[in-house]
């Protein structure tokens, strides 16, 4: 685990070289082409495309999906492997997503609960990468 400090060394962001059982929080991965959310302790998902992605937009991508299993957690210049179940149809259908090789995985920090949520994601991090992964008109 590492983490940059401020001036006053006090920690400005934690990164892991993996995330796996155990592991608390909520956490950025930056693969190749996308970035993926992973809530561990709500146990939720979620895959937001960037402009770079070779596979382009799948369905559900910006949604917090539940996590049913891990086949492979996310660990840097590896690939991760998810599954979840549909949410409209949860026994019916399950879903996966294999990621690209990760880049980095940085933890999350969610806003100051006291004040309104400055956007609609509710983090700092993923608020600063609003500018950077416009979506696409369909």
């Amino acid at each position: 685990m590492s983490a940059m400090t401020n001036a006053d060394d006090v920690p400005l962001q934690v990164s892991l070289d993996e995330l796996g059982p155990g592991v608390g929080g909520s956490w950025l991965v930056v693969t190749q082409g996308s970035r993926h959310e992973w809530d561990l302790d709500a146990m939720t998902y979620m895959r937001m495309p960037g402009p770079a992605s070779l596979s382009g937009q799948f369905a559900m991508d910006g949604q917090r999906l539940r996590i049913t299993r891990v086949e492979r957690w996310p660990r840097v210049g590896f690939t991760s492997l998810v599954f979840f179940d549909d949410p409209t149809r949860p026994l019916d259908y399950e879903h996966f997503r294999q990621s690209s090789q990760i880049e980095s995985i940085t933890q999350i920090t969610t806003t100051d609960s006291a004040s309104p949520p400055r956007s609609p994601t509710g983090y700092m991090l993923l608020d600063s990468l609003v500018d950077e992964n416009p979506t696409r008109d369909s």
